[in-house]
């Protein structure tokens, strides 16, 4: 009996139970469930009734997602996501960004094309809250919340019109100031392969993830950039890419590869960040497609070029040789030969340089403009340069007049030589010597600061002292002075031999009979000469003294030499041999004669026979 009131007592307290249960929010009854309350099904009677409006997610099932709030947040701060189906039990939830647009770049840091991931944490069924990493680039996303645990993918991608506000997150900058752009090194950027370039962009203000920038080019728009790492290698550019790029620091970016499509010299960039502000144009760089050595080439092929043309000029006239005794000079050599005493001229000589140095220059500045720099337009002749060319000009035209009026210097060795250029017949002279060292100085120095200068940044010509071009002139004054100083030396235009005998007619001008005189180089000794002197057969008007003469026979008599100088007298009776004449003031003229037969100049020919 005690064990069925027992369960009677139990019964009635289970049913209050329930009766409560029952009640709704209001304390309102809603009638008792029908149940079974047999003892086996006791337990499942009493568990608690789901929660309304959640449902129990499958294992894998995935969560899509339908709102997230706000639609536009900064990095570092949180958003709100909304998934379906809801679930209590899934207490975290990792999140997929896609970037919209730019599906195929890969994760700033990374190598895969995955969504960047997110964690949210369960606020209430079905709402989750994340925090946006500050690694993430700037830009519009769609959001998944089915990402794989093993392949960290979306399961499932929502592609087209299937994005929507609702589920787009826009991650913006959380500053209000632009970037500034302080400066863009090499300032003039130089194309190795004639199509890409490569820099260095120097600023203030720029993102901490490299795919927020965005380059702006002057004359070519924006320009799209994919952003790596450096290695040394060539910009592989893919999908529309205009170059690479890579964040250095926050205060650095560099970027390679560009191709601008348009083909600019002299631009400006700007920098964005996100869709803020773009920067101030940068400092005005140039793009270079030619290299920094074309400029100097061209120069030297329009000076090559003018070069042929004279010698064009030379050959059509038929002097495309020169000839003394015998050998033959080329068209350069012609240039600064003086037919009148077959030597190097010092006058033609400066004259000749300072003028290809100047049309060097131009050339060079008018190239460096154009094709580096893209200034289409007609250079400026430099300040002095016209001073230095007219100071050359004028030397040579007084020179010349000073040779004509009083007389060339001596002629020196028989074949020219480059010791001409300080040296008058064969002495050295000083003030020769000192307008070849100066123009020599001049020429170099102008030349280099030239070919030096960088042509991309180069805007004239370089500025020649005004106290250099003083220094010129006195030194072309010292050198025309010296010509007017100085006696005129000997020259000798032709030798001849009387045959079967050593009498030697020497023809010239200005040869004095005072003369010291050397065959092959040995002394001929004055007691070896008849009269000790030679005679004057022609005497020379144009000569001051009374001692000069056109043409001097010499006559060598071995009667009153020595057996030494009897075996010489024996060897120039016959064969070739050089007669070297000496003036007094040291000047001296080479010929060469050869013994028993005459030798002679032609008369039609350029050159000095002998």
């Amino acid at each position: 009996m005690r064990a069925k009131n027992t369960w009677t007592i139990h019964k009635f307290q289970l049913l209050a139970l329930l009766y409560l249960c029952s009640l709704d929010s209001t304390g309102a009854a809603q009638g008792p469930p029908s149940i079974d309350l047999s003892p086996a099904q006791n337990l499942r009677a009493i568990r608690a009734p789901t929660a309304p409006n959640v449902d129990s997610v499958k294992k894998g099932q995935p969560l899509h997602v339908v709102q997230v709030e706000p639609n536009q947040q900064a990095r570092g701060q949180k958003i709100t996501v909304t998934v379906q189906p809801a679930s209590a039990d899934v207490h975290s939830l990792k999140i997929g960004l896609i970037a919209l647009g730019r599906e195929k770049d890969p994760i700033a840091g990374g190598n895969r094309t995955l969504p960047t991931i997110l964690v949210g944490s369960l606020v209430r069924p079905g709402v989750y809250e994340a925090g946006i990493p500050r690694g993430v680039p700037l830009g519009e996303y769609a959001l998944c919340g089915d990402v794989d645990e093993k392949s960290r993918d979306c399961a499932t991608r929502p592609t087209g019109s299937e994005f929507n506000d609702r589920i787009a997150l826009k991650i913006v900058t959380d500053s209000q100031t632009p970037p500034k752009v302080t400066n863009v090194y090499p300032q003039v950027n130089y194309s190795k392969d004639g199509k890409t370039f490569q820099f260095y962009v120097y600023g203030e203000g720029f993102s901490p993830v490299d795919r927020d920038h965005q380059l702006l080019l002057e004359g070519n728009g924006e320009l799209p950039l994919k952003w790596t790492k450096f290695d040394g290698s060539s910009c592989a550019k893919e999908n529309g890419y205009a170059g690479c790029g890579e964040l250095v620091s926050s205060r650095e970016l560099h970027l390679w590869g560009l191709e601008p499509p348009a083909k600019a010299a002299l631009v400006k960039l700007r920098i964005r960040v996100g869709e803020g502000q773009p920067s101030d144009p940068s400092p005005e760089f140039t793009l270079s497609r030619v290299s920094q050595n074309t400029p100097t080439k061209i120069a030297f092929v329009v000076v090559g070029l003018l070069v042929l043309l004279l010698f064009g000029v030379f050959k059509a006239r038929g002097a495309s040789a020169y000839v003394v005794d015998g050998k033959k000079y080329g068209f350069f050599s012609m240039l600064f030969l003086d037919p009148e005493t077959d030597t190097y001229s010092l006058s033609k000589f400066q004259f000749i340089l300072w003028t290809a140095v100047a049309v060097f220059a131009y050339v060079y500045l008018m190239a460096a403009q154009s094709l580096i720099q893209g200034k289409l337009e007609f250079v400026d002749i430099p300040e002095n340069l016209p001073g230095i060319v007219l100071v050359a000009a004028g030397t040579t035209v007084l020179a010349s007049g000073i040779t004509s009026s009083k007389g060339t210097k001596g002629a020196g060795d028989v074949h020219p030589s480059w010791a001409d250029f300080v040296s008058t017949g064969g002495v050295l002279a000083p003030e020769r010597l000192q307008f070849f060292v100066w123009t020599i100085v001049g020429v170099a120095t102008f030349i280099s600061l030239i070919v030096l200068s960088d042509p991309g940044t180069i805007h004239g010509l370089p500025k020649i002292p005004e106290r250099f071009l003083y220094l010129m002139g006195v030194s072309s004054a010292g050198y025309l002075g010296g010509k007017l100083a100085r006696q005129p030396g000997p020259i000798i235009d032709e030798i001849v031999a009387a045959s079967g005998s050593l009498v030697l007619e020497i023809r010239g001008r200005f040869l004095s009979r005072d003369a010291s005189f050397l065959i092959d180089d040995q002394q001929v000794p004055a007691a070896f000469i008849r009269g000790e002197k030679p005679e004057i057969a022609e005497r020379d008007s144009q000569a001051s003294g009374a001692e000069a003469a056109k043409v001097l026979k010499l006559t060598l008599d071995p009667a009153n030499a020595d057996t030494r100088a009897q075996a010489l007298f024996e060897q120039w009776r016959s064969g070739k041999h050089l007669l070297t004449l000496i003036n007094p003031d040291g000047q001296k003229a080479v010929a060469s004669f050869e013994a028993s037969q005459q030798v002679s100049g032609n008369a039609d020919e350029i050159g000095r026979a002998g």
